[in-house]
């Protein structure tokens, strides 16, 4: 559910990149949820959790549809968390959607 600017973490809007570090993760990851919506590389299968792995399914990323996950700050604050996933067009832009940079610890 889309909330106003208003409503949002205080009528905030984005926030800078670190500037959240009570929030980091075990591992000291941050912002990992609420700031902007994050697209990941995994298609859109709403059964995916049912169908095998329930940790981390990968779904091929094909069809028109692509994940994004993390919440954004216009959006209910149920959906600020890493784990939410939301279907999304990939062709479609956002303001409150991003992506993050990341790679393997290899």
């Amino acid at each position: 559910m889309s909330r106003s600017p208003a409503q949002a973490c205080g009528g905030r809007g984005t926030q800078d990149v670190g500037s959240a570090k009570a929030g980091a993760s075990p591992s000291g990851a941050l912002d990992m949820a609420g700031n902007v919506w994050e697209w990941v590389a995994d298609g859109w299968d709403p059964g995916a959790y049912a169908k095998g792995a329930r940790t981390d399914p990968l779904v091929p990323a094909t069809g028109s549809k692509g994940v994004l996950r993390g919440g954004s700050w216009d959006f209910s604050a149920s959906t600020a968390r890493s784990t939410y996933r939301l279907a999304f067009d990939r062709e479609a832009g956002d303001v409150s959607t991003g992506f993050r940079c990341a790679r393997s610890m290899d």
